[in-house]
């Protein structure tokens, strides 16, 4: 896992995508306001547009999430928002029209302090970062650490 100050990183930045797919299946990080999918979710559709438009089908951990709709309705497109058991917590997969692969984002969590939620940012938008979804929510949990 490497370790990626974030010395340059704008906290108000709360979507980060890799330039490119990488072999690890992260395609970025999204630090939402809030845990209401809802009213979070419009930005981070914005924010892909350019990857995925439209974006069609976003699948989420349902217990991750405050949400009572089964699909929204964004720039005239609708999307369904489907909430499974199993899916990984932590995770959301943003899938288009025939769209095979689709983006996997990683959630960091709301109340994530803002240096924690940098370093998680800045490592999961490089390309040459392979850490895993565990590891980034491990940079977390050291960050909020206060040194003794």
């Amino acid at each position: 896992m490497t370790l990626i100050t974030p010395s340059n990183i704008i906290y108000e930045s709360r979507v980060v995508l890799k330039s490119h797919a990488t072999a690890n299946n992260i395609d970025g990080a999204w630090w939402p306001h809030s845990s209401q999918l809802e009213s979070e979710i419009r930005d981070l559709i914005e924010t892909v547009s350019e990857r995925i438009n439209p974006v069609v089908c976003v699948v989420f951990h349902e217990n991750d999430w405050v949400h009572s709709l089964s699909r929204i309705q964004v720039d005239n497109h609708l999307i369904w928002l489907d909430g499974y058991r199993y899916w990984p917590s932590g995770v959301v997969k943003l899938r288009g029209i025939n769209d095979k692969q689709g983006l996997t984002i990683m959630v960091i969590p709301p109340d994530t302090s803002a240096p924690a939620a940098a370093t998680i940012l800045a490592a999961a938008s490089s390309v040459r970062d392979n850490s895993t979804v565990g590891e980034l929510t491990e940079l977390a949990s050291v960050r909020q650490v206060a040194p003794k």
